[in-house]
């Protein structure tokens, strides 16, 4: 996990090291870079540090967006001082960062490595409705852009089975095309959209063929921020693209020099949606535990914020280094531990374990699956990922009983 220590948030995606992403970032290497960054705070200076941290520049074009179908071409450097009301940005102007905030709705990369031309597009239902993607090829042609030369990818976003939707809005889409009727699906008297499916579907009717889907659903994977989830936090996911020189070697010299990690994906774990058992099974009596001192005190910073409530985080468990099956008994006793100590809400950071050359027996892939056990499960209320500067993907706040 790449991370600065003077600076709080830490890096979610590379595009050189995600394999949904590999074959586009090899594609654009020499002409562009990608960001994706999950629950970030929405604000000037956060964006700001950490464009000048992964791309060394000071200047940044950052859009007021309103699930319009309008598209913003960025001329000068001059023009990311103002306030630019559009869902699209286009540019073939080197060393600008273009970005876009979503924390549901579509984020496209799209690049013309012939042409040197790059755009990043916000896509909700509205805007795609409305032709926010055909208006940003569109521009993306008046720069000179071959449509056979335009290539594009989907960034994470909520997945169909995540998406339920009303008739009206079904109603909607079918006003606009019969065809559309295919993006729905309906389960158990509820109807779900295809949001990403939708917006792939207007690519190709464009005669765009090169599109990369990193399929990660940003309702169920807690790296990323889900209004549908949890707007109370007000957080973003943040899709940044900038077009550089070929001779440009800053992500080259990024990637050789820090450690970056895979994200897993957490396919069962959703927020609060666990089948809670009674508290009152708990035994009363403490834990032999002669390794205390592994828990953590609590940092008279270590707080954060949910749905309007100040959480202070009474301690931290850090199972990196552990084993599959001391991380599982660790975990176990510091929850027994904090429930008898009457805690409110504690950190647990599970890294890799011992067994990282498995990734399906790492403790970050294991620990969704424990919080469904009835001696782990009987200790928690809710569980929440983590913010960035909190440890971000691998580290969770848990909620106690």
């Amino acid at each position: 996990m790449l991370c600065s220590k003077h600076i709080s948030y830490q890096y979610v995606v590379c595009d050189s090291d995600i394999m949904e992403y590999k074959d586009f970032a090899e594609d654009i290497k020499d002409m562009a870079r990608h960001i994706i960054l999950g629950n970030i705070v929405r604000d000037k200076k956060t964006i700001s540090e950490i464009v000048s941290y992964y791309l060394h520049t000071d200047k940044v074009c950052t859009l007021q967006q309103r699930h319009t179908n309008k598209v913003f071409i960025l001329n000068s450097a001059s023009e990311c001082d103002h306030e630019i009301h559009a869902d699209a940005i286009v540019t073939n102007i080197l060393s600008i960062p273009i970005v876009v905030y979503t924390a549901d709705c579509v984020p496209i990369f799209f690049a013309d490595v012939q042409k040197g031309v790059i755009a990043i597009c916000h896509a909700g239902w509205r805007g795609t409705l409305n032709g926010i993607i055909e208006n940003t090829v569109d521009t993306m042609k008046h720069l000179g852009s071959n449509i056979h030369d335009i290539k594009v990818l989907i960034g994470p976003s909520i997945q169909q089975h995540s998406y339920e939707v009303q008739k009206d809005f079904y109603d909607t889409f079918l006003n606009e095309s019969k065809y559309n009727n295919k993006f729905f699906k309906t389960k158990d008297n509820a109807m779900f959209f295809d949001l990403v499916g939708y917006a792939i579907h207007r690519l190709r009717s464009l005669s765009i063929q090169c599109i990369y889907d990193c399929k990660i659903n940003t309702y169920s994977n807690f790296n990323f921020a889900s209004f549908r989830k949890n707007k109370h936090l007000d957080l973003i996911n943040l899709g940044i693209m900038m077009l550089v020189n070929k001779s440009q070697n800053i992500w080259a010299n990024l990637v050789s020099s820090e450690k970056i990690t895979r994200l897993p994906k957490y396919d069962k774990l959703e927020g609060a949606n666990f089948r809670l058992n009674d508290a009152s099974t708990i035994e009363s009596t403490p834990p032999n535990n002669e390794n205390s001192s592994q828990y953590n005190s609590p940092d008279s910073k270590m707080f954060f914020s949910l749905d309007k409530r100040i959480y202070t985080i009474d301690r931290t468990l850090d199972l990196h280094g552990h084993s599959i099956k001391d991380a599982y008994t660790t975990l176990k006793e510091f929850l027994h531990s904090a429930y008898l100590n009457r805690e409110k809400c504690v950190l647990v950071i599970t890294g890799k374990g011992n067994n990282a050359q498995d990734k399906h027996h790492t403790i970050r892939e294991k620990f969704p699956h424990w919080l469904e056990y009835q001696e782990i499960l009987q200790y928690v209320k809710n569980c929440y990922g983590a913010l960035p500067h909190h440890g971000g993907p691998g580290a969770f706040y848990i909620l106690m009983h």
